[in-house]
């Protein structure tokens, strides 16, 4: 049996593209995450509503929560991420 590009032997197709973390993101939440990828996610910036969006999108709190975190541990993502992950349980 010859498998032709993009199918198996068995017929079936694979799958042609991966969804990226964003596009799942605004997929499966309803949110609009268009211009994200303008984001400088080296810090949280809570200043600009479109920053608080994204990091409350992507670590699935509060803006509340957002802010409390920032205050305990500073700005870097991965310190507010750990914080938020210890926090939740």
């Amino acid at each position: 049996m010859v498998a032709w590009p993009g199918r198996t032997v068995t017929g079936r197709t694979r799958p042609t593209f991966r969804v990226d973390r964003l596009t799942w993101l605004s997929l499966a939440s309803g949110i609009d995450l268009g211009d994200f990828r303008l984001i400088d996610r080296a810090l949280v910036n809570i200043n600009e509503d479109r920053e608080v969006r994204y990091w409350t999108a992507i670590f699935r709190c509060t803006k509340a929560q957002l802010v409390a975190a920032i205050a305990a541990v500073g700005t870097k993502p991965e310190w507010v991420g750990a914080h938020l992950k210890r926090a939740k349980v």
